[in-house]
């Protein structure tokens, strides 16, 4: 940001999903029971883990900074820089899906996912991909 004179500005409502007790541990922990997912798929939206959040509150939390972000006056494209899990919702609210719609695919790091806000001509475009240096 600094190199290209661009301002940054961070947002709480953008972190990742908050695991509650399952947070820094295992991942072979988490199961479909704690997690709403299984596959590349939401089975429900309400599970969390004990202390942690529901995909359901996930894509509201996004959903708000979306709507910020909607009604912010900007010329040209916006970059957000998120953890998968907050991309996953944003994708899925942008398309204005309900989060038993929402696809539990592949994120990979350092992808770019071209995403139109709600009220605009919704379609998602396939990640880029940024050869790593």
């Amino acid at each position: 940001a600094t190199a290209l004179g661009i301002s940054v500005r961070t947002d709480p409502s953008l972190r990742e999903r908050c695991f509650g007790v399952f947070q820094s541990g295992p991942v072979d922990a988490l199961h479909p029971g704690v997690t709403g997912i299984r596959g590349d798929g939401v089975v429900n939206a309400h599970a969390r883990p004990a202390g942690g959040e529901s995909l359901d509150e996930v894509q509201n939390r996004v959903a708000s900074f979306v709507d910020w972000l909607g009604g912010q006056s900007h010329v040209g494209d916006v970059v957000v820089v998120v953890h998968g899990g907050s991309l996953r919702a944003i994708r899925n609210y942008c398309a204005g899906k309900r989060v038993e719609e929402m696809k539990w695919d592949v994120v990979a790091n350092g992808s770019v996912w071209p995403v139109r806000l709600p009220g605009t001509v919704s379609t998602v475009v396939p990640p880029r991909m940024h050869a790593e240096h």
